[in-house]
């Protein structure tokens, strides 16, 4: 194994909220330009799907996108850490299998 003195979760980490519209749907527009002003401002990476972004309310499609939409609005270099958890660990697996094919690195 590689000797790298970068550990893999490093710096300012947000624990972003999910931005509702009034009718509960998702504004991804909205996050995205949250994740990129969080970049923009000194952030060091964000982690979407964590208990403040509500994940537990949102369906199975809106999570993966979600994650999809701050991989997408996220420069080079800053981290995108998604949050993992569920119900059960066979889940939980199926959440980080998930997130790192969409390429997520932490």
């Amino acid at each position: 194994m590689a000797n790298s003195n970068k550990k893999p979760w490093h710096g300012v980490l947000t624990a972003t909220a999910t931005p509702f519209r009034a009718d509960l749907s998702i504004d991804f527009d909205k996050y995205a330009d949250h994740v990129k002003w969080q970049a923009d401002n000194g952030v060091d990476g964000v982690i979407p799907n964590g208990s403040l972004g509500e994940y537990q309310v949102l369906s199975a499609e809106e999570r993966t996108q979600i994650v999809k939409v701050a991989l997408d609005a996220a420069p080079a270099g800053f981290q995108v850490i998604p949050g993992v958890a569920a119900y059960g660990a066979i889940e939980s697996r199926k959440w980080t299998e998930q997130a790192a094919e969409m390429g997520a690195k932490s």
